[in-house]
């Protein structure tokens, strides 16, 4: 089947008019289709079972995680985002420790540190228990790394177990960011970077900040290191959280939370931020670190031509 064909089965775009983002209706299709979507997305109020389902009609775990891998999870759920809307859902990552498991993992290990407090926030995370504790910390040595593309990011201290996993899982939170707007898969990257690489990130345009202490005073800048440091290594699969999410103040909040209901999936982290934005009523084209990660070809934006598939549960 040619991909034109293909894209004519399932399609779900955005349509730009007037700087609003519009979500079509999904066309669907009485032919067989055999071909995955490019976003997989579930929308329902069991957020564990949303996870299981949008991963499932990607083609299930076992196609993108081999039996026996070593699997390295970058979670957005770190000791100072305790505000709602600002993490990922306990829910979200226990769905994926599932999966995994049944897959016949080796190891998994986590790639940033998880707020002490993290799996206190479920109750499912008694069930699994004795998968939880299984799973490895970091080294917590970082790696320099050269990032020969690299426009404003030219090499990185980025955690080494990075390198040494077979398999790197991005499982970040759709929400609002004061300086790019959006944070997603893209800029949840920043999890596996070193502490002074980050400060780079904010700080290392040379941009005087104002008298009110602002980190985000070069979005640009920082947009672009986003789009950098993602060169470095594409993920395996992109598992997003868009139940509670903040639609203001983020990253950390307070701020407005809005309830989507859904969870997202998929292998391209550009395409997925693309979607995601849109969740939150922004325009892609707006959102800097899309779209210069979709000039550095690591994924792409185009999102009217990428295939949507939704399922409501």
């Amino acid at each position: 089947m040619s991909e034109p064909d293909r894209r004519n089965f399932i399609k779900k775009g955005i349509l730009i008019s007037a700087g609003v983002a519009i979500l079509p209706k999904l066309v669907k299709s009485n032919l067989l289709i055999t071909a995955y979507p490019d976003v997989s997305v579930a929308k329902g109020p069991d957020y564990f079972q949303n996870t299981i389902t949008a991963i499932e009609q990607l083609g299930g775990i076992d196609k993108f995680v081999p039996k026996g891998s070593k699997v390295g999870l970058l979670i957005n759920a770190p000791k100072h985002w305790t505000r709602p809307g600002s993490y990922t859902n306990t829910d979200v990552v226990l769905a994926t420790l599932k999966l995994l498991n049944d897959a016949g993992v080796k190891e998994i290990i986590y790639l940033n540190k998880l707020s002490d407090d993290f799996y206190e926030r479920s109750k499912k995370s008694e069930q699994f228990e004795s998968i939880i504790k299984t799973i490895k910390t970091n080294s917590g040595e970082y790696k320099e790394t050269e990032i020969p593309k690299g426009v404003s990011l030219k090499k990185a201290n980025i955690i080494k177990d990075l390198f040494e996993c077979d398999i790197f899982i991005n499982i970040p939170v759709n929400k609002h960011h004061a300086g790019t707007e959006f944070s997603n898969c893209l800029k949840n990257f920043m999890g596996g970077c070193e502490g002074k690489t980050n400060r780079f990130f904010h700080l290392g345009s040379g941009v005087k900040l104002s008298k009110v202490l602002n980190f985000y005073e070069d979005a640009e800048f920082l947009s672009q290191c986003i789009a950098d440091v993602n060169l470095v290594r594409k993920p395996d699969l992109c598992i997003s959280d868009a139940t509670e999410v903040l639609k203001t103040n983020g990253p950390a909040g307070p701020g407005e939370i809005v309830k989507p209901l859904k969870v997202y999936a998929g292998t391209d982290p550009v395409g997925m931020d693309a979607y995601g934005s849109t969740l939150l009523d922004s325009n892609p084209e707006n959102i800097r670190p899309t779209v210069l990660a979709n000039q550095h070809g690591i994924g792409r934006m185009d999102i009217q031509n990428l295939v949507i598939k939704e399922t409501i549960l």
